[in-house]
């Protein structure tokens, strides 16, 4: 934090350092190379902080084992990921935020669930879960999601690379995408009303 505390000097919990009163908008969290349990909930990222690996993303790992029916990490308020590898039984939930060098996995449900302003750069997300999208755009409100050299795989039966969803009389929503893959058995790209 900006006061020093959990300075590298003297590190502290990824909880204390991401969601403790002594955080500000603008800190920094520098993650050491390894492997990093977030629990069995949702663990959220509400302040505009940077949260990233010291080194490649392979060489720092979120893990989460929060089930499906919840997401196992939210970003929102402007909050950002990067030189990581996210892996979990449910999916990741960007309202409000970006993930940059980011590999996230999910082995039950959606991977990227982008449901407001979001951008995703040079990440890729990807799942293994029956009927169930990589990235999922939704609409909750009017928003933009950027995604540059992304890379969204679903592998499980009936999957989709990227599923959009709206739903009338919520404003738009803007897709900006460069260098995408998208791949999934059901379809490459869904788009659908609820």
């Amino acid at each position: 934090g900006s006061s020093g505390i959990c300075a590298q000097a003297d590190p502290c919990s990824l909880a204390d350092a991401t969601d403790s009163f002594e955080v500000f908008d603008g800190d920094e969290v520098i993650l050491a190379p390894g492997t990093y349990a977030l629990g069995a909930s949702e663990f959220a990222i509400s302040d505009a902080i940077d949260v990233h690996g010291s080194g490649p993303a392979s060489a720092t790992k979120l893990v989460s084992a929060a089930p499906t029916y919840m997401r196992a990490l939210s970003l929102d308020n402007g909050a950002s990921l990067s030189n990581l590898e996210l892996e979990a039984v449910s999916g990741f939930g960007v309202h409000d935020g970006s993930l940059t060098n980011v590999v996230a996995k999910s082995s039950q449900g959606l991977s990227c669930l982008l449901s407001g302003p979001a951008t995703l750069v040079n990440t890729a997300c990807a799942t293994a879960a029956y009927g169930a999208a990589a990235i999922v755009i939704g609409d909750q409100t009017p928003n933009t999601v950027t995604l540059k050299n992304v890379t969204s795989v679903s592998t499980g039966t009936q999957g989709m690379g990227i599923r959009c969803v709206m739903q009338p009389g919520n404003g738009t929503t803007t897709v900006n995408a460069t260098n995408l893959i998208s791949s999934g058995e059901d379809a490459d790209v869904y788009v659908s009303t609820v």
